[in-house]
């Protein structure tokens, strides 16, 4: 195993090096507090649980159970937001699976990557933000970064077994994540946004709402069968009406019609 060098910053006195020390070797879930830590080191992992904290301090009971998944999940990235003060923009407005943010309540969503990587060339070299990131070359699966994501169910406990249970049945396949057509950011939360949040998932259930009722409509008029009658109604007026223009047309220019030997 290769050594691992503390940077010089953390050096500069004891209660800075111990603690980072202690970040190093104790097992802990990365704290998610920028875009970019987001997308480098969640959603371009494999795998990436975020528990989306409904105050700043957590339980120790659900504290200890996120340690307990650092531990059992090694190739999964266990990761943290404080939805107090921010949250997943292009996700919580859109994803209505994943219920809507209230205090002291805790959620989770995890992420499954599809393809691509979040690695681009204006990143390679630049090791200013993440010293502990060393210069690479990008992927040779360098594309446009898609992940998809599953939400842990509102209600239940955020108990070992529960959060393990999920994680494995997400990885599994037995519960399928949904495709994102745009990556999660990371933004500010305040009393305004958060009512646009709101405002935003209720227009969209609305419209999802009123497409269903259509469609059970549609099935009730009669299926296929009915949508076929309709259309064959729908050409028998057309011609209606191109037959009686010609007719106008013949009589106001005195236009005889041709006979079958014609």
């Amino acid at each position: 195993m290769t050594p691992k060098q503390i940077p010089q910053k953390h050096l500069k006195t004891g209660t800075m090096l111990t603690k980072v020390l202690r970040k190093m070797l104790l097992p802990s879930a990365l704290k998610i507090d920028s875009t970019r830590t987001l997308k480098q080191k969640c959603l371009d992992k494999d795998y990436c649980a975020v528990l989306l904290k409904g105050s700043a301090t957590v339980e120790a009971r659900v504290k200890n159970a996120v340690t307990n998944l650092v531990t059992d999940y090694p190739g999964v990235q266990i990761a943290s937001v404080d939805s107090t003060s921010n949250y997943l923009a292009n996700l919580e407005e859109v994803l209505l699976d994943l219920s809507e943010y209230e205090e002291d309540r805790h959620r989770l969503v995890m992420f499954k990557k599809v393809s691509g990587s979040a690695v681009t060339p204006e990143d390679i070299g630049d090791d200013d933000e993440d010293e502990e990131t060393p210069n690479k070359a990008p992927p040779q699966d360098s594309g446009r970064l898609i992940t998809s994501v599953a939400v842990y169910e509102s209600g239940q406990s955020f108990s070992t077994n529960n959060l393990a249970d999920f994680i494995q049945n997400v990885r599994s396949g037995k519960i399928k994540a949904k495709k994102l057509s745009t990556l999660p950011s990371l933004k500010t939360r305040t009393k305004k946004v958060n009512a646009k949040i709101i405002a935003k998932r209720q227009k969209l259930a609305a419209r999802k709402k009123q497409e269903r009722e259509s469609k059970q409509k549609g099935s009730a008029g009669g299926g296929a069968f009915g949508s076929t009658d309709n259309t064959n109604d729908s050409k028998a007026d057309r011609k209606a009406e191109r037959d009686r223009r010609r007719r106008e047309h013949h009589a106001k220019n005195n236009v005889k019609p041709k006979t079958p030997e014609e």
